[in-house]
């Protein structure tokens, strides 16, 4: 990324025009980065508003059920209903599985936390 700095920026332009090409230059690099991430897991958990609607229904189950504040071993359960939510697109991704199983692993170092914090 510093090469095509280099050739973005000329000598004879003042500093906040190197800034302005610079900062321009990552925003677009990032909207490019965001859409091919968004097109790839389009592919992989099917279109945003399918996959965020199951994921909201996931969740909506889940915090009718607790019926107190969320409290962080919350959030981590939600994060696996969102992995859930696109295994249900793609039952064999393996990454979900992953992400699954490091959920559960952060889960149980919030829960020994919260043990620790109890006593």
């Amino acid at each position: 990324t510093i090469h095509l700095w280099r050739h973005l920026v000329i000598a004879s332009k003042t500093d906040e025009e190197k800034k302005d090409e610079i900062s321009n230059y990552m925003s677009d690099q990032l909207l490019k980065e965001a859409t091919n991430a968004i097109n790839h897991r389009k592919k992989k958990y099917g279109r945003p508003y399918k996959n965020h609607k199951r994921i909201a229904e996931l969740w909506n189950s889940y915090l009718v059920g607790i019926g107190r504040p969320v409290e962080p071993k919350d959030v981590v359960a939600m994060m696996v209903l969102v992995k859930v939510s696109r295994l249900q697109e793609s039952i064999s991704h393996f990454d979900s599985w992953v992400d699954i199983a490091g959920y559960a692993a952060v889960a149980a170092s919030i829960i020994g936390e919260e043990n620790l914090r109890d006593d």
